[in-house]
């Protein structure tokens, strides 16, 4: 079975990134830049932002399932990868 994409890695660091700093640092900023949610407290600079249960991690990751389905791979390879 070919190993996980490392989608839960810090880039260039090797470590595993937690759940609130990866959503937070690196998944938040992607549909922020596009407009699509914004911070809670923009003046603030902090990174608190705008909930979103259609834009969350939960819904990526029901979205990869669903490709790799789609794609051919069985359910026991998509499982592997979420």
């Amino acid at each position: 079975m070919p190993e996980p994409p490392c989608c839960s890695w810090l880039p260039g660091s090797g470590a595993l990134a937690a759940r609130d700093m990866w959503n937070t640092r690196l998944w938040k900023p992607a549909p922020a830049s596009a407009g699509l949610i914004g911070r809670l407290d923009a003046d603030s600079g902090s990174a608190k932002w705008e909930p979103s249960r259609e834009l969350g991690i939960h819904a990526l990751r029901h979205t990869h399932a669903s490709v790799q389905l789609k794609a051919g791979e069985s359910v026991g390879q998509a499982n592997a990868f979420v």
